[in-house]
């Protein structure tokens, strides 16, 4: 018997569903586009990564004698680890504040201030707080076991975000590689004054092959173009993130509808049927 009445019960729901098929259908259909339509104007922030391999050409950790007291001296090649002035450059807020006046991205960071119109001496304190604001946008990661670093960008525009990521790899490549040849030069200019004051011929036939050294080694560096930095996979557009988000909000919207519909169709047929009410005589 109550195998019966629920064949009855699913048969009569069936038919009631059928009867009001257009409201599922619609209901459903303006839940998916009310959805997608959120989405498409909700604000979202995109990430974009570029990843890199530090080289070490600065052949740090086999200083000369020299070489020493030129770094002792502030004129030499940095001291210590390659890699770990890297990672500490790469977060430096020196860098970061470089790159933003530089590349003219001050105001992108600081909407409400047109950076480019401030005196000289104003441009201080804007420029604190746009890296500020950049470095919470930003993070850098070191895999010791590779070496290999990450830098990844966060903007609420997804080819910002990828620009962004790009011209910091490159600019951080290009400062480190003005760096060094700024100070290969003071080396030999450092050479060139001891060979002023040098008179014993050994002595200045030494100091001249080192400044042949620097001065190629200046020429070598010139013409890498990727002198600190290896590219191995540059920053794209993050599009994966808005197809999943779309996807999700769509569901869930049209989820929503249906429910919706639901209750639309219990209320219009029950409500007219007056199903459920006391029966008067």
């Amino acid at each position: 018997m109550q195998d019966q009445d629920l064949a009855i019960d699913l048969s009569r729901v069936s038919t009631i569903a059928w009867k009001h098929k257009r409201i599922f259908i619609l209901l459903t259909l303006v839940g998916i586009l009310a959805g997608g339509a959120i989405y498409a104007f909700l604000p979202r922030t995109y990430e974009s990564t570029v990843v890199m391999l530090p080289v070490s050409p600065l052949g740090a950790d086999r200083a000369s004698p020299l070489d020493q007291v030129l770094n002792a001296s502030g004129l030499g090649a940095t001291g210590g680890s390659a890699i770990t002035f890297y990672v500490e450059f790469v977060n430096s807020f020196d860098l970061h504040a470089s790159f933003l006046s530089q590349n003219n991205y001050v105001s992108e960071f600081l909407e409400e201030v047109d950076f480019q119109k401030l005196p000289k001496e104003a441009r201080k304190e804007p420029l604190w707080s746009a890296v500020k604001k950049f470095q919470k946008s930003m993070s850098v990661s070191h895999d010791r076991r590779t070496n290999v670093l990450t830098v990844s960008c966060r903007h609420q525009n997804r080819d910002f975000a990828a620009e962004l990521a790009n011209k910091f790899a490159a600019f951080s490549n290009a400062l480190i590689q003005k760096r060094e040849l700024e100070k290969l030069q003071r080396q030999v200019a450092y050479i060139e004054s001891l060979l002023d004051e040098e008179t014993i011929s050994e002595r200045r036939q030494v100091l001249l092959n080192i400044m042949e050294k620097s001065i190629s080694r200046s020429n070598i560096i010139s013409s890498d173009k990727e002198f600190a930095f290896r590219i191995i996979d540059y920053a794209v557009p993050d599009y994966g993130n808005d197809i999943v988000g779309m996807i999700i909000f769509v569901s869930l919207f049209g989820g929503l509808g249906f429910l919706v519909s639901i209750v639309v169709v219990l209320w219009v047929h029950f409500g007219r049927t007056g199903v459920g009410a006391t029966p008067t005589t």
